[in-house]
């Protein structure tokens, strides 16, 4: 009996220093840094309302851990520092909301925009990096095209390169320089738009 009661106790012990051990999992998200610049559109005009999407990302990074490379080709998934919402859906929507502040007389509507009516145009974002190597740098790759809803017709495209130094080795820094880089590429898309319309 002694012996029983002795083994059940060492077990409640690991079971209290495991779970105790475990350190939390922190959670990031991606925020809009545009400044809000955009006009009201003139009175005799109408505004375009522009759907964001469909967005598609690489399979290794559609995951809600953070990934991170290294110089030898391999990638780090990191299990306690997470995306707070779908990648996708926040990268998306970071794209609505800086356009939304830097385009003048335009309406942007996430996917899928059904519920809240039509669009006249799709932006479609097909992004093939977006991830970063700890104190080194930090890359998005995206193909972009503007499409008219009605007719299908391709109006423009075009594709965005971009790196930005990423001195820090925290997942905080490493977010906070993809931020960066998402920021650049609203703007680059909100030009391309100013150009198409």
């Amino acid at each position: 009996m002694q012996i029983m009661k002795l083994s059940w106790l060492i077990a409640v012990c690991l079971v209290i220093n495991g779970c105790a051990g475990t350190p939390p999992t922190r959670f990031y998200i991606l925020e809009s840094t545009a400044p809000n610049i955009s006009e009201t559109a003139p009175e005799n005009r109408k505004a375009p309302a522009v759907g964001i999407g469909p967005l598609t990302l690489p399979a290794v990074l559609n995951r809600k851990q953070i990934v991170t490379r290294s110089q030898d080709h391999t990638v780090q998934i990191a299990e306690l520092d997470q995306w707070a919402a779908p990648l996708k859906d926040a990268i998306a929507e970071v794209i609505r909301q800086d356009l939304s502040k830097l385009s003048a007389g335009m309406t942007f509507r996430a996917y899928p925009w059904s519920a809240f009516g039509g669009v006249d145009y799709r932006l479609v974002v097909d992004i093939s990096r977006f991830d970063s190597e700890p104190g080194v740098v930090a890359n998005l790759t995206a193909d972009w095209a503007i499409i008219n809803e009605t007719t299908h017709n391709v109006i423009k495209k075009g594709r965005f390169e971009q790196q930005t130094a990423n001195l820090g080795l925290s997942y905080a820094a490493n977010v906070q320089a993809m931020n960066q880089l998402l920021g650049e590429f609203s703007a680059h898309l909100a030009k391309a738009l100013a150009e198409a319309f």
